[in-house]
């Protein structure tokens, strides 16, 4: 199956699911190179490419009871045992940007902690 449309890929599922009796395994693999280039070249439509076949191709399959099973293993390997959100980027980006802040030219991770490495 390819990282198509989500009506095909929707379609794929239910028949594998139906001759099978359910998924057992689901390898979630798409990615191209489509939005490779010097970053002041690429075309909207090759951003809108890209982003459908390496992000979305890959999360389609998984939409329905797989992707419960699925945050609860990723939200297992952070060491903070959470998502991150919006607010813990803001947050990050509101001490960064506070007046009289002497921090320049830095990268701070907002990762709940994986860059220490695995727990």
């Amino acid at each position: 199956m390819s990282a198509g449309p989500p009506a095909q890929i929707d379609a794929a599922v239910e028949a594998a699911v139906s001759i099978f009796g359910g998924l057992d395994v689901l390898v979630n693999n798409a990615g191209t190179g489509i939005g490779v280039g010097e970053f002041i070249e690429l075309t909207d439509h090759r951003w809108d490419l890209s982003w459908l076949i390496n992000v979305m191709g890959p999360v389609a399959p998984s939409t329905g009871a797989t992707i419960e099973d699925a945050t609860r293993s990723v939200v297992e390997s952070i060491p903070v045992r959470r998502l991150g959100t919006p607010d813990d980027v803001a947050t990050a980006i509101t001490w960064l940007v506070q007046p009289g802040s002497y921090v320049s030219g830095a990268v701070v991770p907002v990762t709940g902690a994986m860059v220490a490495g695995p727990n």
